[in-house]
């Protein structure tokens, strides 16, 4: 039950990433090629080929052997960051997906705020995961969304590994170690869940 449970969670995120790497990816081109209204064309056009890459991708269900294997070691991460960090819980999703990455994870971070019952529905995903990543920055200071995360991922006794959001940023919390932001500190945390 635990497995399919992780699986579903994977798949749905998966498929987001994959709409949200369309839409980023064709609004950059756009936007490169053609300014403002080459952006929202190419945006557009991003979410429908990733959206087609994701009905393909059901329909023919293909593994690579390396994935094959990673993923039988695959953890649930709830991942807690200030909305204006969202670029940089990006970018450490992206890096899990990247081939030569030595970590990989299914993210359970919030990707839209709820508009009710917000709290229970972040703690559910807190208690589904196998630990919480939080990043840090000046921005973590001032939310009191992360603030709240941290303190229910403490509550649930999760294990809990500070990453600076920013090579110059040396903001501390209480209560969370924080390190340099690289894939062996990060490996070495997700491994050791």
């Amino acid at each position: 039950m635990k497995k399919a449970n992780r699986r579903a969670a994977k798949k749905a995120t998966d498929e987001d990433d994959t709409r949200l790497a369309g839409g980023v990816g064709g609004t950059l081109l756009g936007a490169s090629v053609a300014g403002p209204l080459g952006a929202i064309v190419g945006g557009l056009a991003g979410l429908f080929l990733a959206e087609s890459v994701n009905d393909k991708e059901k329909k023919t269900k293909r593994v690579t052997p390396n994935k094959t294997k990673r993923m039988a070691n695959d953890k649930i991460i709830f991942v807690a960051f200030a909305i204006e960090d969202e670029g940089q819980r990006n970018l450490l999703k992206g890096q899990s997906l990247h081939t030569d990455s030595p970590f990989e994870y299914t993210d359970m971070s919030v990707k839209e705020a709820y508009e009710t019952g917000w709290k229970e529905k972040v703690a559910t995903r807190i208690r589904r995961s196998d630990g919480v990543i939080v990043l840090v920055s000046k921005n973590s200071l001032a939310s009191t969304g992360q603030a709240w995360e941290i303190s229910c991922a403490k509550e649930e006794n999760k294990p809990i590994l500070g990453i600076r959001a920013y090579s110059d940023d040396y903001t501390s919390l209480s209560g969370i170690t924080t390190v340099a932001w690289g894939w062996d500190a990060i490996a070495k945390f997700i491994n050791g869940l």
